[in-house]
Protein backbone atom coordinates (compact mmCIF):
# COMPACT_ATOMS: atom_id res chain seq x y z
CA UNK A 1 0.00 0.00 0.00
CA UNK A 2 1.35 3.41 -0.97
CA UNK A 3 2.27 5.52 2.07
CA UNK A 4 0.54 8.91 2.28
CA UNK A 5 3.01 11.79 2.29
CA UNK A 6 3.03 14.03 5.38
CA UNK A 7 1.19 17.36 5.40
CA UNK A 8 2.92 20.56 6.53
CA UNK A 9 1.13 23.41 8.27
CA UNK A 10 2.06 26.54 6.34
CA UNK A 11 0.72 29.82 4.97
CA UNK A 12 -0.07 30.87 1.42
CA UNK A 13 2.87 33.26 1.11
CA UNK A 14 5.29 30.36 1.60
CA UNK A 15 3.48 28.40 -1.11
CA UNK A 16 3.20 31.24 -3.64
CA UNK A 17 6.87 32.25 -3.20
CA UNK A 18 8.22 28.69 -3.09
CA UNK A 19 10.00 26.69 -5.79
CA UNK A 20 7.88 23.94 -7.31
CA UNK A 21 9.78 20.73 -8.06
CA UNK A 22 8.43 17.97 -10.31
CA UNK A 23 9.39 14.42 -9.38
CA UNK A 24 11.93 13.28 -11.97
CA UNK A 25 11.25 9.55 -11.76
CA UNK A 26 8.02 7.69 -12.50
CA UNK A 27 5.56 8.04 -9.61
CA UNK A 28 8.01 10.31 -7.71
CA UNK A 29 6.01 12.95 -5.79
CA UNK A 30 6.01 16.61 -6.70
CA UNK A 31 6.82 19.04 -3.89
CA UNK A 32 7.56 22.63 -2.97
CA UNK A 33 10.78 24.05 -1.50
CA UNK A 34 10.11 27.14 0.62
CA UNK A 35 12.44 30.08 1.12
CA UNK A 36 13.69 28.53 4.36
CA UNK A 37 14.30 25.14 2.71
CA UNK A 38 11.25 23.24 3.90
CA UNK A 39 10.02 20.52 1.57
CA UNK A 40 6.23 20.50 1.39
CA UNK A 41 4.58 17.47 -0.20
CA UNK A 42 1.08 18.21 1.08
CA UNK A 43 0.07 21.58 2.48
CA UNK A 44 -2.24 22.28 5.42
CA UNK A 45 -3.49 25.87 5.42
CA UNK A 46 -6.20 27.96 7.09
CA UNK A 47 -7.83 30.70 5.02
CA UNK A 48 -11.05 32.51 4.20
CA UNK A 49 -13.20 31.55 1.20
CA UNK A 50 -12.99 34.68 -0.94
CA UNK A 51 -15.67 33.94 -3.55
CA UNK A 52 -18.72 31.78 -4.14
CA UNK A 53 -17.51 28.21 -4.80
CA UNK A 54 -17.85 27.04 -8.41
CA UNK A 55 -18.77 23.49 -9.45
CA UNK A 56 -19.01 22.50 -13.13
CA UNK A 57 -22.34 21.23 -14.48
CA UNK A 58 -21.08 17.65 -14.74
CA UNK A 59 -19.46 17.98 -11.27
CA UNK A 60 -16.11 16.85 -12.68
CA UNK A 61 -14.31 19.77 -11.05
CA UNK A 62 -14.81 22.77 -8.81
CA UNK A 63 -12.73 25.63 -7.50
CA UNK A 64 -12.63 28.37 -4.91
CA UNK A 65 -10.27 31.27 -4.17
CA UNK A 66 -8.66 31.19 -0.71
CA UNK A 67 -7.23 34.20 1.14
CA UNK A 68 -5.20 34.00 4.38
CA UNK A 69 -4.39 37.75 4.60
CA UNK A 70 -0.88 37.09 3.26
CA UNK A 71 -1.65 35.70 -0.20
CA UNK A 72 -4.40 34.15 -2.28
CA UNK A 73 -4.51 30.84 -4.13
CA UNK A 74 -6.97 28.90 -6.26
CA UNK A 75 -8.01 25.60 -4.70
CA UNK A 76 -9.31 22.93 -7.11
CA UNK A 77 -11.55 19.94 -6.44
CA UNK A 78 -11.70 17.07 -8.91
CA UNK A 79 -14.16 14.23 -9.52
CA UNK A 80 -15.55 12.79 -6.26
CA UNK A 81 -13.94 15.59 -4.23
CA UNK A 82 -16.29 18.24 -5.68
CA UNK A 83 -18.85 17.10 -3.09
CA UNK A 84 -16.60 18.73 -0.46
CA UNK A 85 -17.62 22.15 -1.79
CA UNK A 86 -21.37 21.71 -1.25
CA UNK A 87 -21.34 22.93 2.35
CA UNK A 88 -18.77 25.70 1.80
CA UNK A 89 -19.80 29.33 1.27
CA UNK A 90 -18.18 32.67 0.60
CA UNK A 91 -16.78 34.12 3.83
CA UNK A 92 -16.26 30.78 5.58
CA UNK A 93 -12.98 30.21 7.39
CA UNK A 94 -11.65 26.78 6.43
CA UNK A 95 -8.78 24.41 6.96
CA UNK A 96 -7.60 22.83 3.71
CA UNK A 97 -5.26 19.91 3.07
CA UNK A 98 -4.02 19.36 -0.47
CA UNK A 99 -1.17 18.84 -2.88
CA UNK A 100 0.55 21.80 -4.50
CA UNK A 101 0.70 22.10 -8.28
CA UNK A 102 1.97 24.74 -10.66
CA UNK A 103 0.24 25.72 -13.91
CA UNK A 104 1.74 28.44 -16.10
CA UNK A 105 3.91 29.63 -13.22
CA UNK A 106 0.92 29.91 -10.86
CA UNK A 107 0.69 27.79 -7.70
CA UNK A 108 -2.56 25.93 -7.11
CA UNK A 109 -3.95 23.46 -4.57
CA UNK A 110 -5.49 20.11 -5.43
CA UNK A 111 -7.74 19.71 -2.39
CA UNK A 112 -8.06 16.42 -0.53
CA UNK A 113 -9.93 17.70 2.54
CA UNK A 114 -11.68 20.89 3.66
CA UNK A 115 -13.58 21.80 6.81
CA UNK A 116 -14.94 24.94 8.46
CA UNK A 117 -13.01 26.27 11.47
CA UNK A 118 -13.36 29.10 13.98
CA UNK A 119 -11.32 32.34 14.08
CA UNK A 120 -9.61 30.95 17.21
CA UNK A 121 -8.40 27.98 15.20
CA UNK A 122 -6.89 30.40 12.65
CA UNK A 123 -4.94 32.09 15.48
CA UNK A 124 -3.61 28.72 16.67
CA UNK A 125 -2.64 27.85 13.09
CA UNK A 126 -0.68 31.11 12.72
CA UNK A 127 1.14 30.53 16.03
CA UNK A 128 2.12 27.01 15.01
CA UNK A 129 3.43 28.23 11.63
CA UNK A 130 5.51 30.91 13.38
CA UNK A 131 6.86 28.39 15.91
CA UNK A 132 7.74 25.86 13.20
CA UNK A 133 9.48 28.52 11.12
CA UNK A 134 11.57 29.63 14.09
CA UNK A 135 12.74 26.05 14.64
CA UNK A 136 13.39 25.69 10.90
CA UNK A 137 15.48 28.86 10.77
CA UNK A 138 17.63 27.66 13.68
CA UNK A 139 18.25 24.39 11.83
CA UNK A 140 18.97 26.22 8.56
CA UNK A 141 21.72 28.27 10.23
CA UNK A 142 23.44 25.07 11.39
CA UNK A 143 22.82 23.35 8.04
CA UNK A 144 24.43 26.23 6.12
CA UNK A 145 27.58 25.81 8.22
CA UNK A 146 27.66 22.07 7.50
CA UNK A 147 27.16 22.66 3.77
CA UNK A 148 30.01 25.19 3.67
CA UNK A 149 32.34 22.70 5.35
CA UNK A 150 31.25 19.53 3.55
CA UNK A 151 30.74 19.71 -0.23
CA UNK A 152 29.64 16.08 -0.63
CA UNK A 153 25.84 15.87 -0.39
CA UNK A 154 25.72 12.39 1.14
CA UNK A 155 28.33 13.19 3.79
CA UNK A 156 26.68 16.55 4.55
CA UNK A 157 23.31 14.85 5.09
CA UNK A 158 24.88 12.21 7.33
CA UNK A 159 26.59 14.89 9.41
CA UNK A 160 23.37 16.89 9.70
CA UNK A 161 21.42 13.84 10.86
CA UNK A 162 24.09 13.02 13.47
CA UNK A 163 23.66 16.58 14.84
CA UNK A 164 19.86 16.32 15.03
CA UNK A 165 19.28 18.46 11.94
CA UNK A 166 16.75 17.40 9.33
CA UNK A 167 18.86 16.13 6.37
CA UNK A 168 16.13 17.27 3.97
CA UNK A 169 17.29 20.86 4.64
CA UNK A 170 20.73 20.04 3.19
CA UNK A 171 19.09 18.28 0.25
CA UNK A 172 16.82 21.26 -0.38
CA UNK A 173 19.80 23.64 -0.37
CA UNK A 174 21.52 21.64 -3.11
CA UNK A 175 18.27 21.39 -5.08
CA UNK A 176 17.71 25.15 -4.90
CA UNK A 177 21.21 25.79 -6.26
CA UNK A 178 20.56 23.38 -9.13
CA UNK A 179 17.11 24.88 -9.80
CA UNK A 180 18.43 28.44 -9.99
CA UNK A 181 21.25 27.42 -12.35
CA UNK A 182 18.73 25.55 -14.50
CA UNK A 183 16.40 28.57 -14.58
CA UNK A 184 19.25 30.77 -15.84
CA UNK A 185 20.09 28.23 -18.58
CA UNK A 186 16.42 27.87 -19.56
CA UNK A 187 15.98 31.66 -19.84
CA UNK A 188 19.10 31.87 -22.01
CA UNK A 189 17.95 29.03 -24.31
CA UNK A 190 14.51 30.64 -24.59
CA UNK A 191 16.03 33.94 -25.73
CA UNK A 192 18.24 32.15 -28.26
CA UNK A 193 15.36 30.07 -29.66
CA UNK A 194 13.10 33.11 -30.09
CA UNK A 195 15.95 35.10 -31.66
CA UNK A 196 16.82 32.26 -34.05
CA UNK A 197 13.18 31.81 -35.11
CA UNK A 198 12.83 35.53 -35.77
CA UNK A 199 16.06 35.59 -37.79
CA UNK A 200 15.60 32.35 -39.80
CA UNK A 201 11.85 32.24 -40.40
CA UNK A 202 11.04 32.87 -44.08
CA UNK A 203 7.30 32.44 -43.68
CA UNK A 204 6.86 28.67 -43.24
CA UNK A 205 8.44 28.25 -39.82
CA UNK A 206 11.96 27.21 -38.81
CA UNK A 207 12.74 23.46 -38.83
CA UNK A 208 13.69 21.93 -35.49
CA UNK A 209 16.97 20.63 -36.92
CA UNK A 210 17.94 24.17 -37.97
CA UNK A 211 17.30 25.47 -34.46
CA UNK A 212 19.39 22.67 -32.95
CA UNK A 213 22.25 23.43 -35.39
CA UNK A 214 21.98 27.16 -34.76
CA UNK A 215 22.06 26.82 -30.95
CA UNK A 216 24.81 24.22 -30.75
CA UNK A 217 26.08 25.18 -27.28
CA UNK A 218 23.04 23.42 -25.75
CA UNK A 219 21.87 19.83 -26.18
CA UNK A 220 18.96 18.90 -28.50
CA UNK A 221 17.03 17.69 -25.44
CA UNK A 222 17.38 21.08 -23.71
CA UNK A 223 16.26 22.93 -26.84
CA UNK A 224 13.28 20.64 -27.40
CA UNK A 225 12.23 21.08 -23.76
CA UNK A 226 12.27 24.89 -24.12
CA UNK A 227 10.33 24.65 -27.40
CA UNK A 228 7.61 22.64 -25.63
CA UNK A 229 7.45 25.32 -22.93
CA UNK A 230 7.20 28.11 -25.53
CA UNK A 231 4.39 26.23 -27.31
CA UNK A 232 2.43 25.74 -24.07
CA UNK A 233 2.94 29.42 -23.15
CA UNK A 234 1.66 30.53 -26.57
CA UNK A 235 4.84 32.39 -27.58
CA UNK A 236 5.40 30.23 -30.66
CA UNK A 237 3.27 27.83 -32.72
CA UNK A 238 3.84 24.91 -35.07
CA UNK A 239 2.40 25.60 -38.57
CA UNK A 240 3.86 22.28 -39.79
CA UNK A 241 5.30 19.32 -37.92
CA UNK A 242 8.65 20.27 -36.35
CA UNK A 243 8.56 23.79 -37.81
CA UNK A 244 8.15 26.77 -35.51
CA UNK A 245 7.25 30.42 -35.88
CA UNK A 246 6.65 33.27 -33.42
CA UNK A 247 3.11 34.27 -32.54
Amino acid sequence: MKKRLPSTRTDLREIVNGYYVKGEEDFAPNYLITGNYKKIYRAKIVATVFNDPFISEDESYGRVLLDDAKETIWAYFFRENTVLLRNISKGDMVQVVGKIYEWRNEKQLNVEAICKVSPNFWSLHRLEVIRNNKIQEEQVTKAEKIKSEEKNLKKAKEKAESMGINPEIIEAMYEMEYTKEKEIDTALIKDKVLSAIERLDEGEGVPLDDLISEIDEFSPEEIESVIRDLLSQGEIFEPKINRYTKV
